[in-house]
C-alpha cells in the first residue's frame, strides 16, 4: 500500500503540474483568459484531488482487513465534516475556500482512516 501510495504522488501529482501549468500558461498563449484570477482556485482543487485518491486508498486499506465498523463512522463523521469545512472556508475566503475545503476535507478524512489503519496494525502486533 506505500509503494501504492508513493505511485499516486509521484504520478498524480506530476499530472496535476502539468495540467496546471497547461491552464495557468499555455491557455493564454491562445487567448483563453475565463480562467484569470482563479489559478489559486484550481491548484487547490488539483491538490484536493491528490488527497482525496490517498484517503481513498487508505479507505480501501480499512475494507481490505475487515475494519467495516470504524469504516462506516469515518464515512458518516465525513459527510459533516465536507458540510461544516465547506461552509465555513467558503464564507470566510469565497471562492479559494472552497479550494481549501476540497484539499481540507480528504486530509481530514486521509488523518482518520490512517489513524484507524495504524491503530488496528499495532493491536495485531500485540496479538502476535
Amino acid at each position: 500500500m506505500k509503494r501504492l501510495a508513493q505511485i499516486i504522488l509521484t504520478g498524480g501529482g506530476l499530472l496535476a503540474s502539468i495540467l496546471f501549468a497547461a491552464v495557468e500558461w499555455g491557455l493564454p498563449t491562445f487567448g483563453v483568459h475565463r480562467l484569470d484570477g482563479y489559478g489559486v482556485l484550481f491548484a487547490f482543487m488539483l491538490a484536493g484531488i491528490l488527497a482525496r485518491l490517498l484517503a481513498d486508498l487508505a479507505h480501501l486499506g480499512m475494507y481490505s482487513i475487515g475494519l467495516d465498523r470504524p469504516l462506516a463512522l469515518i464515512n458518516i463523521l465525513g459527510i459533516g465534516v465536507t458540510l461544516a469545512v465547506s461552509t465555513v472556508c467558503t464564507y470566510f475566503f469565497g471562492m479559494p475556500g472552497a479550494g481549501v475545503a476540497t484539499l481540507l476535507t480528504p486530509l481530514l478524512l486521509l488523518t482518520l482512516r490512517a489513524y484507524a489503519l495504524r491503530q488496528s496494525m499495532s493491536a495485531e502486533t500485540r496479538k502476535s
